[in-house]
């Protein structure tokens, strides 16, 4: 590809991924079996990639906000007040923080 397809199939990729926030909360236990860890912590990012990792999530939230203002959102039954605070402001942050980087952009422009 082009220079230009290639900068216009990313400025398309970041239009979409502007285009709506999601936000999903989970609850539950991974527990991950590494290898090689030798007390060495330096290369643990790695490490974690490479190892097996078991356990259970349970959703607990998940909302979309899309930009012409339409919102999807599931509550688990029988949610948690503390759980239900966490999410909400997981999305209060998620929106604040692309209102920045819209602000930001538009600044530049």
């Amino acid at each position: 590809m082009s220079k230009i397809s290639d900068f216009l199939s990313e400025l398309q990729s970041s239009v979409e991924d502007f285009s709506q926030l999601n936000v999903r909360t989970f609850s539950g236990d991974l527990n991950t079996s590494l290898t090689g860890l030798n007390n060495d912590l330096s290369n643990l990012d790695e490490l974690l990639k490479q190892g097996v990792t078991g356990g259970n999530l349970k959703l607990e939230a998940s909302s979309t906000l899309k930009i012409d203002g339409d919102i999807d959102q599931f509550l688990t039954t029988n949610i948690s007040g503390p759980m239900k605070e966490v999410h909400d402001g997981a999305v209060e942050t998620g929106k604040e923080y692309r209102s920045a980087i819209i602000s930001m952009f538009s600044d530049l422009v």
